[in-house]
């Protein structure tokens, strides 16, 4: 994310569901709001497809962020249309749902987001109930759930601190890795243009399509379980594809590691798995 300018990591624009513009009206606030569920940039933009919704942002789990619809128009969130037209909405993934959870990738960068906009807009210190609220100040719901109860006091801070120039809300720094957890990492082979990616993806995505591609796949998975990017799962994880699920690992350790050296999120290249082989 580009936090001066406000390029999102990921823009993905709704062609439904917002209005262009915002009739005259300027905006003097943010709208904080949680998926109830932990969603992608892509699966929040297919809900709001079929569903009379939307936010200008998604924060995933990640902490990846994706723009959705434009900062000038305005997006139906609020459930009140003058804080519709006067508002920034910020959806955030939940990482757990009995409780409400957000991640921390997620709070930091919403919170980062939160000051960014905070600073582009004029509106000020970030301050709960002035210039940030949650949806329930506008809407019936418990929407945002736990950023508006336990997590609040984190979001704000991490929010003011960033706004401020601080260092006190400082992206969390990479997990330490406990003794034992080294991981035979593959040596870099690939073609030139070519990467580890999803299984899915273009013929230059190595992500287990071909049984040959597996080890090296499941290698980088190791190495992401066993320094906390993959969240707590079992060594059986490690399959040797590459699905969302790796991509969203390898997203979180790209943040972690490296938030200013790549723009292919979610992708492991021959410098991503040299900061890998480096922290082993």
């Amino acid at each position: 994310m580009d936090w001066t300018n406000l390029n999102a990591d990921v823009t993905k624009l709704m062609n439904v569901h917002f209005t262009p513009g915002r009739e005259g009206r300027t905006i003097d606030k943010i709208v904080i709001h949680h998926n109830g569920g932990n969603l992608s940039i892509d699966q929040i933009w297919n809900v709001w497809q079929d569903r009379e919704a939307s936010a200008h942002y998604q924060v995933e789990s990640s902490g990846r962020i994706g723009q959705l619809v434009n900062d000038w128009d305005t997006a139906w969130h609020a459930g009140d249309w003058d804080a519709n037209l006067t508002s920034i909405g910020i959806e955030h993934a939940d990482d757990s749902t009995d409780p409400w959870h957000v991640s921390d990738a997620a709070i930091d960068s919403g919170a980062h987001l939160v000051a960014a906009l905070c600073r582009a807009y004029n509106l000020g210190r970030p301050e709960w109930m002035h210039n940030v609220f949650p949806h329930s100040h506008f809407s019936a719901t418990s929407c945002p759930a736990s950023l508006a109860e336990n997590q609040r006091a984190d979001y704000m801070s991490r929010a003011q601190a960033y706004y401020d120039g601080t260092s006190v809300a400082a992206a969390p720094a990479a997990p330490s890795a406990p003794a034992g957890i080294h991981v035979d990492l593959p040596s870099w082979t690939l073609p030139i243009g070519h990467y580890y990616g999803l299984v899915t993806g273009p013929n230059d995505s190595h992500g287990g399509f071909y049984e040959s591609e597996r080890p090296a796949v499941r290698a980088i998975q190791l190495w992401l379980i066993r320094h906390g990017y993959a969240g707590a799962v079992p060594d059986s994880w490690a399959d040797g594809i590459y699905e969302q699920p790796t991509a969203d690992a390898v997203t979180a350790f790209q943040h972690a590691e490296r938030p200013n050296s790549t723009d292919r999120w979610g992708e492991v290249w021959a410098d991503d798995l040299a900061t890998m082989a480096a922290n082993n």
